[in-house]
């Protein structure tokens, strides 16, 4: 089979993916157990294996991945006493990534896929998203925090919608920004939609990530820098930015303190103070290091499995995979950093998926369910290769109009 067929076995699918998510949630929110979403993204990752298997560039890759993971589960079964079931779960969430992010940079680098078939995935993703969100205004789905509190529609994993919602309304707001660029209203429009979305789902990591995402959007194609390219601006533009800016503010507390959020987090403010911004993380952290601290040499190397989570990924890494399951994890993502900066002067789209690759990362320490997401993981690999995607170019020419 040739690489145009197995290319539109791996994009297809793309198209469904957060259909399926929504999907595979209405029934967990029930209580019901579904393998749709497991036979869809196993099926997406079988493609990509099969994708990666015919390039002799991945060969070994695909030795280290099939010595590796057995020689870990045989090692967690005689060390531990965790279940290999969750163990499993959580190890395919990061092998998700790293096959779908090779597989897509082979599909790219072939030309096998055109640009607007990659804008359209990340459209139709984001429109499903927000559908998921806005409907809980509606009173249809489900909520994170009660009744009205944290809406996230018929999805189900909710701290795991932060940095979905940050990596797809970021790059479809990239795409939108190129083609809208002029045309003021239109992103005035779509930032709002973005924004309130992130601010109905409530949670910090993710707010905070839709907020740099859609800020590092202009950002990138501005000629000057943010600072002279203010400077350059005439006295009415920066008044009306200046509005815009408090007027948005304003709003976005308002719907917050409408939504209890602000209440929530006072709350923890005032019960741990600075700490709160773990909400209580530090403490899970001492209580499964411990066990970790007690394991045997073969713990410490190879961690305990058991898809165990104190919700920072530095320390969720450290106590499933142990130290070597630490290098190997943070060397593929610090890699991935190393390769939008290298390309920063070729692609488009490489000081972008560079500044969101550093966020996501320092976010990932505080907030966990990032680098190992369900949610977030084939998106976040389609980002990241798309620094090879078929429009490859020195910069984008709206930073001229800057």
């Amino acid at each position: 089979m040739s690489i145009k067929c197995d290319s539109k076995l791996l994009v297809k699918p793309l198209f469904f993916l957060v259909i399926v998510d929504t999907i595979n949630g209405f029934f967990l929110n029930k209580g019901m157990e579904s393998p749709i979403g497991i036979i869809f993204k196993a099926f997406i990752l079988l493609v990509a294996f099969k994708i990666l298997c015919a390039s002799p560039r991945f060969k070994g890759l695909l030795f280290f991945t099939v010595i590796y993971i057995p020689a870990f589960l045989l090692l967690v079964i005689l060390n531990t006493d965790s279940q290999i079931g969750p163990t499993i779960n959580h190890l395919l969430k990061f092998v998700n990534v790293v096959f779908i992010y090779y597989a897509a940079v082979v599909v790219f680098k072939s030309e096998s896929i055109q640009e607007k078939d990659i804008q359209v995935i990340f459209y139709i993703n984001s429109i499903v998203l927000l559908l998921n969100i806005y409907s809980g205004l509606l009173g249809v789905g489900y909520y994170a925090y009660g009744e009205g509190w944290g809406c996230k529609g018929f999805m189900y994993a909710h701290n795991e919608m932060s940095g979905m919602q940050a990596v797809l309304y970021g790059v479809s707001y990239y795409f939108i920004y190129n083609r809208y660029v002029t045309k003021k209203i239109i992103l005035l429009v779509v930032n709002l939609f973005f924004l309130i979305a992130a601010l109905l789902v409530t949670t910090k990591a993710g707010i905070l990530l839709v907020l740099i995402s859609l800020i590092l959007v202009p950002f990138v194609h501005m000629k000057y820098g943010i600072f002279r390219s203010f400077l350059k601006m005439s006295k009415i533009k920066l008044i009306v930015l200046l509005s815009i800016i408090c007027v948005i503010s304003y709003c976005g507390y308002a719907l917050l303190e409408y939504s209890g959020a602000i209440d929530r987090w006072t709350y923890f403010f005032d019960k741990d103070g600075v700490n709160a911004i773990y909400s209580s993380r530090d403490t899970f952290w001492e209580e499964e290091k411990a066990e970790w601290e007690e394991g045997n040499i073969v713990v410490k190397l190879f961690g305990m499995g058991g898809a165990r989570t104190v919700e920072m990924d530095q320390a969720d890494t450290l106590l499933n995979y142990g130290i070597v399951g630490l290098i190997i994890v943070y060397s593929f993502y610090f890699s991935l950093i190393v390769k939008a900066f290298r390309y920063r002067e070729k692609s488009q789209y490489a000081k972008f998926v560079f500044g969101m690759d550093i966020f996501i990362l320092a976010a990932s320490c505080f907030a966990g369910h990032l680098l190992f997401s369900g949610l977030m993981g084939i998106p976040f690999a389609l980002m990241n290769a798309l620094i090879f995607s078929p429009k490859i170019q020195a910069a984008s020419n709206m930073a001229n109009r800057y």
